[in-house]
């Protein structure tokens, strides 16, 4: 029980004196690996990206071709997330 507790608060804190950059990779990491199997949404948790705001992350998942489509709650761990919806995959056309 200790151990998890020491995981759990470790994470906290290790997230709370990231700097901006490591905000950003964070944004990065979670639309990348939350991707629903049928590419309908993903999710970025809020407190995971911390010296980033709520509209600097949007911006940076917008930027990136993800569209913003609510809050939510993770599945996980009940932290507040934001929702996008993943740029379509590109079709390949093929020159003959």
């Amino acid at each position: 029980m200790t151990l998890v507790m020491a995981w759990i608060v470790g994470g906290r804190v290790r997230r709370r004196f990231q700097n901006v950059r490591q905000g950003a990779d964070w944004v990065a990491k979670h639309l990348g690996e939350n991707t629903r199997s049928d590419n309908s949404e993903t999710w970025v948790e809020i407190w995971d990206c911390h010296p980033l705001t709520v509209p600097m992350i949007k911006e940076l998942a917008e930027s990136m071709g993800y569209k913003y489509s609510g809050t939510g709650f993770s599945r996980r761990n009940g932290a507040k997330t934001l929702e996008f919806v993943p740029p379509k995959p590109k079709k390949r056309r093929l020159d003959l």
